[in-house]
């Protein structure tokens, strides 16, 4: 949020209203600030429920982050807010960023290409035809690290996952020298992280994924669309001039072939369509009920007897039990805010996921 408010600055100057993430009277003061007519508004998730006078237009950067969507219940995501906010209050709503969702896709959104690719160019590495023991690292992404490293001030930054981060670092140090390599920000020519080191990613001459073939299958139905937009983050990360090298045992694969192109449009209109044929969320509306303490038997045949939904579960979880309702929503929701109220004077903890992320 730093680097967008201090261009929003160079632009506006102090009709900026900047409202931060934590402090009560902070962030008071800045919802005081942004009553005042003609200022731009920068802040987290949550000022998509504040009313701002006189609003005429908002935008939300790479609305399909996990972190536009509130964990706690109500569990409403920010586009759905403003999606719905918009029709009623008739200002102009923008989503921006290098990968849409496919809710927003779904809905019909207008696809405007502010740039020919969505990311920077891609070498897709081929290491199918490699023989086993190679080592985690391709020799075409070693000598590409090798020559930046004759680059005095460039730096690559390697994506790889949790459990691989010193394995990857041990290699590229045995084959680079001591110190070429160390877990992100250090290492003299590259550092190696995982996706929760892209927010704070300053940009690099190399980007590299060391394994692309794993990633649409690691967050369930969600697999596919999370991994185009945490490889086009990656991709966003590299200076003018740069590139990103992904490593594949599949060079021909939607993923790859999508990164190749630049485009994640036809890659995403593929994943709607599967997951339609599937019945998963956009195609088919769910919802997801977690009660934690004793619910009993008798909730159990609460939530079965629910109408026009179809009812999976209950699955074991930490202190609770979840299911999972699909179908015709609109037809329970009220009937499931009644009988959570009764379940809550019970003494039971309920939520209701209004739109889970995870199944």
């Amino acid at each position: 949020m730093a680097e967008v408010e201090q261009a929003a600055r160079k632009a506006f100057g102090d009709r900026v209203v900047s409202v931060p993430t934590e402090g009560d009277r902070e962030i008071t003061e800045a919802w005081t600030a942004s009553q005042r007519p003609g200022v731009l508004v920068i802040g987290p998730p949550r000022i998509a429920c504040w009313h701002v006078a006189s609003l005429g237009l908002v935008v939300v950067l790479e609305e399909g982050r996990r972190v536009m969507k509130d964990r706690q219940t109500p569990t409403i995501h920010v586009r759905e807010i403003l999606r719905t906010r918009s029709r009623a209050e008739g200002f102009n709503l923008v989503f921006f960023g290098p990968t849409p969702s496919t809710e927003t896709l779904a809905a019909g959104a207008t696809v405007v290409r502010a740039t020919r690719r969505a990311w920077a160019p891609v070498e897709v590495v081929d290491r199918s035809g490699e023989p086993p023991g190679q080592g985690l690292v391709s020799d075409r992404v070693v000598a590409a690290l090798r020559r930046l490293g004759r680059a005095e001030g460039e730096k690559a930054f390697v994506l790889t996952t949790r459990k691989m981060v010193e394995s990857v670092i041990d290699e590229l140090n045995r084959r680079l020298g001591r110190g070429a390599a160390a877990e992100h920000p250090g290492g003299v020519i590259a550092g190696v992280g995982t996706e929760r080191d892209l927010a704070a990613l300053e940009p690099v001459r190399l980007a590299v994924c060391l394994n692309i073939d794993m990633m649409p299958g690691a967050a369930g139905y969600r697999g596919e669309e999370e991994a185009i937009r945490l490889l086009a983050r990656l991709g966003n990360s590299v200076l003018p001039g740069g590139r990103m090298i992904a490593q594949t045992e599949d060079p021909d694969s939607p993923l790859a072939v999508a990164l190749r192109r630049g485009d994640p449009i036809p890659y995403l209109e593929r994943v709607l369509a599967d997951r339609a044929r599937q019945g998963f969320p956009p195609a088919r509306e769910m919802l997801a009920v977690e009660v934690r303490g004793e619910p009993g038997e008798e909730l159990e045949e609460e939530i079965a007897s629910l109408e026009a939904v179809d009812c999976y579960g209950p699955a074991v979880m930490e202190d609770g039990l979840r299911w999972l309702l699909a179908g015709r929503l609109d037809r329970v929701r009220k009937a499931l805010r009644e009988k959570a109220a009764i379940w809550r004077e019970r003494g039971l903890t309920v939520r209701i996921d209004a739109d889970p992320i995870d199944l």
